[in-house]
């Protein structure tokens, strides 16, 4: 990612799966706070939550 996403806080939505999923993978590399939101898919969102 490029260096203009370090030290920012970034919200993804629709992030259970899919595009959403693998850009919230790939920010939560570079970002300093990420923040997600999901629908209705616990098992999901925890096993991205343990990945993160």
């Amino acid at each position: 990612m490029s260096i203009w996403i370090k030290d920012k806080t970034v919200l993804i939505t629709g992030s259970t799966n899919g595009i959403g999923m693998a850009a919230a993978l790939k920010l939560a590399e570079d970002c300093s706070s990420l923040f997600f939101t999901y629908r209705n898919d616990e098992l999901a969102i925890n096993k991205k939550r343990a990945f993160i």
